[in-house]
C-alpha cells in the first residue's frame, strides 16, 4: 500500500485506523493514492479488526413493520440507559413479507438464507423426499466476495438446519439448532434429538455440541440460539395458547461458560410474563444485559432480567418483522 503522504506509511496507516468510516469515505476523495490505501484489502481487514476490538455495542440496528406508522423501518438506536433513536437508514428491500435477516458479522448483513462472515457467505441446499422428508447430505457452497464465485465444499453434512433456525456467530463459527436425522439416541415423539450445529469459517468444518442436559428439546421452534455477553446462549421458552396464537408463558436463559464444553451450560435467567400476556419473540439482549422481547400484543419492550421489571419502549411491530442486531460501520464493499 502507499499513500502518497510525507508521513511514513506506517504511521499514516495508524492515523487512519483510529478514524471512522465515514471520515474514511470521504478521505478517498483527497487523491488517489489515498483512495488506494483506503480502499486496498489490508487497510479494510486491518481497520475491521481495530473497530471490532474497541467495539462496545453501543449503536443497535432495529429493524421492524411498524403498526403505528404503517411503513418498514430500519433505525439505529442508542443502547444506553435509556433506548434513543439515533437516525433511520434506508434499506434497499421495502416488504416485511417477503425476507428475514438470516445473520450479520463485521458490519455486514445477510437476508434470505445466506450467512455473511467477513467476505464470505455460506448455504446449505436441501432437497425435499417422499412425505417432505429432508434428504441429507445437503449441498454446501460459499460465496466469496474477492472472487465474485461460489465453490463446494467436499464434505459429508449429516446435519438438518431448519430454516426457522436463528444464528449465533461466536468464536469464528456459526450456530444453528438442528438434528442428525441419522442418530437414533433418546430420540423423542419419533424425532432426532436437537442439538447445536456449528461451522467454522476459517477452517470450514462442521460440528455438533450438547444442549443442557435435563430439557424437553422435542419441539425445536421452541429453540433459539443469541449471543449474550460474547458467549453462545440458549433461549428455551414454554409455549402457552392464547386466543389461537402462539405465545411463551416462560423462557429459560442458558450461556455456554466454556466453549466446547457441554457441562458448562449454565441457566442465568428465567423470564416469566405469562401474567402480563405472554412473549411472542425474544430478538436479544442489549449491552447492558436486558434482554428486548415483543410481546403478545406486538409490542417491543425491555426486560430487565435480574429486577424482572418491563420497560415499554413505545415500539409497536408485526411481530415476525422485528429484528435487532449490533452495529457497527465497516470499510468492505459489497
Amino acid at each position: 500500500m502507499s499513500g502518497g503522504s510525507d508521513l511514513p506509511e506506517e504511521i499514516l496507516i495508524q492515523i487512519l485506523l483510529k478514524l471512522p468510516v465515514k471520515s474514511l469515505v470521504r478521505f478517498r476523495c483527497v487523491s488517489k493514492s489515498w483512495d488506494s490505501l483506503i480502499t486496498h484489502p489490508s487497510f479494510v481487514s486491518l481497520h475491521l479488526r481495530h473497530a471490532m476490538a474497541g467495539h462496545d455495542r453501543s449503536v443497535i440496528l432495529l429493524r421492524h413493520y411498524s403498526l403505528t406508522q404503517r411503513k418498514e423501518r430500519n433505525t439505529l438506536y442508542l443502547d444506553g440507559e435509556s433506548f434513543l433513536e439515533h437516525q433511520e437508514l434506508e434499506f434497499p428491500l421495502k416488504t416485511h413479507d417477503t425476507y428475514y435477516l438470516a445473520g450479520s458479522c463485521n458490519g455486514l448483513l445477510c437476508f434470505s438464507d445466506y450467512i455473511i462472515n467477513n467476505l464470505q457467505v455460506v448455504r446449505l441446499i436441501y432437497i425435499l423426499g417422499k412425505n417432505w422428508s429432508v434428504i441429507v447430505p445437503p449441498e454446501v457452497e460459499i460465496y466469496e466476495l474477492k472472487t465474485n464465485a461460489w465453490r463446494g465444499i467436499q464434505t459429508a453434512v449429516p446435519y438438518v438446519i431448519p430454516e426457522s433456525s436463528s444464528q449465533a456467530f461466536v468464536n469464528g463459527a456459526i450456530h444453528w439448532i438442528g438434528y442428525n436425522p441419522a442418530d437414533r439416541r433418546l430420540k423423542v415423539a419419533s424425532s432426532p434429538r436437537s442439538i447445536v450445529v456449528l461451522f467454522d469459517m476459517q477452517d470450514e468444518v462442521f460440528g455438533e455440541m450438547e444442549l443442557p442436559k435435563g430439557g424437553d428439546y422435542a419441539n425445536r421452534l421452541n429453540l433459539s440460539l443469541a449471543v449474550h455477553q460474547d458467549l453462545i446462549c440458549l433461549l428455551h421458552c414454554h409455549p402457552m395458547e392464547e386466543d389461537g396464537h402462539q405465545l411463551y408463558g416462560v423462557c429459560w436463559v442458558w450461556v455456554m461458560k466454556e466453549y466446547g464444553a457441554a457441562d458448562s451450560w449454565t441457566k442465568l435467567f428465567t423470564i416469566n410474563i405469562s401474567e402480563h400476556g405472554g412473549i411472542g419473540r425474544i430478538l436479544g439482549f442489549r449491552k447492558k444485559g436486558d434482554a428486548l422481547l415483543v410481546t403478545h400484543n406486538d409490542e417491543l419492550v425491555s426486560y430487565d432480567l435480574r429486577g424482572q421489571r418491563i420497560s415499554r419502549l413505545g415500539l409497536y411491530g408485526v411481530a415476525r418483522s422485528f429484528e435487532v442486531i449490533p452495529y457497527m460501520d465497516c470499510l468492505i464493499l459489497v
